[in-house]
């Protein structure tokens, strides 16, 4: 019984994860665009 729920477990914190790793991917990458926009303005 403890082994299923432990399979169980294991996909649903990859799920988080890659969701966390995503957001932190779009942050990057959107600080980055203000960040080449606000070095162009000068």
């Amino acid at each position: 019984m403890m082994l299923i729920r432990s399979a169980e477990l294991i996909p649903t914190t990859a799920l988080i994860f890659i969701n966390f790793i995503t957001q932190l991917f779009t942050i990057i990458s959107m600080t980055g665009l203000e960040l080449s926009i606000y070095i162009r303005s000068f």
